[in-house]
């Protein structure tokens, strides 16, 4: 699988556009009066305005892996860089990758991950936004974990490693672990690794080589 587009539906709009735009040096474009899309490699994230909400995310870009160094002293200079056990880095030693985290103005826990058996290297010598490969992951979180994953295996989209399904006690993968890309369901509440946020059911459609899905979308 592979995510071409997240479209996502944050309150703090225009300080968030303004932070990946000037801050964080990402390609911005509006696409309409509170819509503005980012350009992240070959995906996008599209974030919507949306007034009265206090809704964030959890998601992650994939990088090459010979920038991961250069990409956090990048991305140090501009924000400060979330920590989980006075670690501001982590590496998964099962998918064999290395991630760090940090939060955006609207609240959203945003990783960057290269994958060692998926990313590809660059000719750059440091990184830049623009080094940036791919939608990695988006985190979905649910109340009920079960049904939601299957509608997401409805899609022609298995569980990683063809893992069984669970009800919520951990994460469900959804997608080929050659692809590098996931969208994980988790249950409302659990909380988001290098932040102290509960998942919360937010409006999110995910554009995937296999098809668009909607989460949590009302009328």
């Amino acid at each position: 699988m592979k995510i071409h587009q997240l479209e996502l539906f944050i309150g703090n709009y225009e300080e968030t556009v303004a932070f990946y735009q000037d801050t964080m040096g990402f390609t911005c474009r509006k696409n309409g009066e509170g819509s503005t899309d980012m350009e992240a490699g070959s995906g996008t994230v599209t974030f919507h305005k949306k007034s009265g909400v206090d809704c964030y995310y959890h998601f992650a870009l994939n990088i090459p892996v010979n920038l991961f160094d250069s990409a956090k002293a990048y991305m140090a200079e501009r924000v400060t860089l979330a920590k989980e056990d006075d670690e501001d880095e982590v590496f998964f030693k099962e998918s064999k990758a290395r991630s760090f985290y940090f939060l955006d103005p609207a609240g959203n826990i945003v990783e960057l991950i290269a994958r060692e058996d998926v990313n590809s290297d660059s000719h750059a010598e440091s990184f830049s936004p623009s080094e940036v490969l791919g939608i990695s992951e988006i985190g979905i979180s649910s109340e009920e974990v079960y049904r939601c994953s299957q509608e997401v295996m409805a899609e022609g989209i298995p569980v990683r490693n063809e893992r069984p399904l669970s009800n919520g006690e951990t994460l469900n993968f959804m997608g080929e672990a050659g692809d590098g890309a996931f969208i994980i369901i988790a249950r409302a509440g659990r909380r988001w690794i290098f932040s102290d946020k509960p998942g919360l059911p937010a409006p999110t459609i995910v554009k995937t080589d296999r098809g668009t899905m909607t989460f949590h979308l009302s009328g």
